[in-house]
């Protein structure tokens, strides 16, 4: 894919027509005083931010589009396809959430009054499982046979290089925040080795830290080891045995206890019949006591004592009245024997009763005796209360073990599955540590590319590796050789940085000419502030580079031009320029015909 047309809706925007081959975007500054001058204002380094918006970055937010001024402006980007059809992309500043496709199949075209889309208003990006994005439609359009299954702008930086990605040749600035398997397996990828090997061990290497940090979680929420699994299980069998025995006991306590309440029931009834018989007994004992008291009494009537009294008293005792009396002793006397009579029936009759009484007394307290005896046993209700709870407490402890038991299967299980995990991810290590040792075919390539552009511009030797670490990952490096040789660090630094990114997206774009990929370089800025010397082999790469059919873009100040050996200005071919910007005080030298 190549850029081949930038413009928008608003005539004052300075539109631009990329060439196939080289591309060069001028920013004459009339007062430039340093070697750093920026030139933002201008639009020079707007142009790749703005190219990036129109290539479907996910945002609304990028420098100055988010001005008032721009609130109206549609902006238009035409790609060439590696099939030979161009796609134009539509993206507005108020609407930026939703683009619109043009797929033709003729270059230079303008539709900014176009009403006829074949792909309109689709959202740039959207987490729907139905509904297409404008991402995943263009990269299917843009047909890419490199790095398949990864988002097209997951590499793109390395191709559109803003100012702020020349701080190293691997790491993009947008990368530095985030971790390593976001874009190391990418540019392993890219550099002709097994990217998706790096995932794969980044996940597996994930899996097992994710699996150790579950074990130590568990080991301290239970205070555990999965070393004392013999002691656990000891300690398990122990309190199954202890729970068993009282169990059986509780069962025998349980029976005593079932013929204690029994018992005290009936102690209970029987102590009531004999309260009932006591008070019978009572009573017969006082009756008896009582009819005893009476037969004790006898009836003394004397004749002369009565005599005796009146005669005393002055008083005459007629014989009329002395015949009554006597008769009267005698009545009295039959009276006396019948009430003895009854009396003795009485006592016999209480006698024989109280002997019945305090026979059914006896059998009853014999009866309560042996109760008494049987409820004695309910000392036999708090031992087997004792023991059921002793019981709980031994279930609530076993409970425990068993559940440290099974953690500890659960952490040897984790244990084990990390072991297999490890083996596999050893594997993938000594695979990739392999194929890195023996080399690519595109590897190789890649990197001889690299040392000749770095050879080409800078004039030393240089070489571009990767070394694979004992964790599994890798680090991407690249060393400069003295005359010997020797690796040195005298030509490292900021000083070649520039040329070290350019050098290895040049190397990796012209790897994959052949293929369907990225056929473009864009480098803002890397020759401002360089040595005139560098920027002109630069130049001189890149113009024999498009020969192999890579568009390179470049932007530069007019005041950074080189000179060549006599003095005079590198003779850049006017063909090559496709847009010149200048910082004139009415603004119309600028991208957007206006200063912000």
């Amino acid at each position: 894919m190549k850029l081949s047309k930038l413009y928008a809706n608003n005539p004052s925007f300075k539109s631009i027509v990329f060439n196939e081959g080289t591309n060069i975007i001028i920013g004459r500054i009339k007062n430039y005083t340093t070697k750093n001058a920026n030139c933002h204002n201008l639009g020079k380094s707007l142009i790749v931010r703005l190219i990036d918006f129109l290539l479907l970055k996910d945002t609304n937010k990028i420098m100055f589009l988010d001005n008032e001024i721009l609130k109206d402006y549609v902006f238009f980007l035409e790609l060439h396809l590696n099939d030979g059809k161009y796609v134009t992309i539509m993206r507005s500043i108020q609407n930026s959430k939703f683009v619109s496709l043009k797929i033709h199949s003729d270059g230079n075209q303008s539709f900014s009054t176009n009403d006829n889309w074949d792909y309109e208003n689709l959202r740039v990006n959207t987490k729907s499982a139905t509904i297409e994005s404008a991402q995943e439609i263009l990269q299917n359009l843009l047909g890419f046979d490199i790095l398949k299954g990864v988002k097209y702008r997951h590499s793109l930086t390395y191709f559109l290089r803003g100012q702020e990605d020349y701080n190293d040749p691997f790491i993009l600035e947008k990368y530095k925040r985030g971790q390593d398997k976001y874009w190391k397996p990418v540019l392993l990828e890219l550099l002709g080795y097994n990217g998706e090997l790096l995932s794969q061990i980044y996940k597996l290497n994930e899996e097992i830290g994710s699996l150790n940090e579950e074990i130590n979680a568990l080991k301290q929420a239970y205070n555990i080891s999965e070393k004392e699994i013999d002691k656990y299980q000891g300690i398990k069998s122990v309190l199954e045995s202890r729970i068993t025995e009282l169990s059986n006991s509780a069962e025998r306590f349980d029976f005593y206890l079932r013929e204690a309440r029994i018992s005290e029931t009936v102690v209970n009834e029987i102590e009531k019949r004999i309260s009932y018989l006591n008070t019978i007994v009572y009573s017969l004992k006082k009756d008896i006591s009582n009819i005893e008291e009476a037969l004790k009494i006898e009836m003394d009537y004397n004749y002369d004592d009565v005599l005796e009294l009146y005669e005393e008293v002055g008083i005459h005792f007629p014989n009329e009245l002395l015949r009554n009396y006597e008769q009267l002793i005698e009545f009295n006397k039959k009276i006396c024997y019948d009430r003895h009579l009854k009396l003795q029936e009485l006592l016999d009759e209480r006698k024989k009763a109280l002997s019945e009484k305090n026979i059914a007394l006896k059998k009853l307290n014999d009866e309560r005796i042996e109760a008494l005896d049987e409820l004695q046993r309910i000392e036999a209700f708090q031992k087997y209360k004792d023991a059921q709870k002793e019981i709980v407490e031994l279930k609530t402890r076993l409970t425990e073990i068993e559940k440290q038991i099974k953690i500890i299967k659960e952490i040897e299980e984790k244990n084990a599955t990390i072991n297999n995990i490890a083996k596999i991810l050893e594997r993938d290590k000594l695979y990739l540590k392999s194929q890195i040792e023996n080399g690519t075919s595109i590897g190789r390539n890649i990197k001889y590319k690299f040392s000749e552009f770095i050879k080409a511009i800078v004039g030393s030797d240089a070489v571009l590796s990767i070394e694979p670490l004992k964790t599994g990952n890798v680090n991407f490096r690249y060393d400069f050789l003295s005359d010997t040789g020797k690796v040195t660090n005298a030509n490292k630094g900021h000083t070649y940085m520039k040329e070290i990114c350019a050098c290895m997206d040049l190397a990796i774009v012209d790897n994959y000419l052949a293929n369907s990929y990225y056929r473009f370089t864009f480098h803002d800025g890397c020759l401002d502030g360089d040595d005139p010397r560098f920027a002109i082999a630069y130049l001189d790469l890149i113009k024999k580079l498009e020969k192999n059919g890579m568009q390179c873009i470049v932007t530069l100040i007019d005041s950074v031009i080189p000179k060549t050996a006599d003095g005079s200005n590198y003779n850049i071919d006017p063909n090559d320029i496709v847009l010149e910007l200048n910082d004139s005080p009415d603004g119309k030298g600028k991208l957007f015909g206006f200063n912000f």
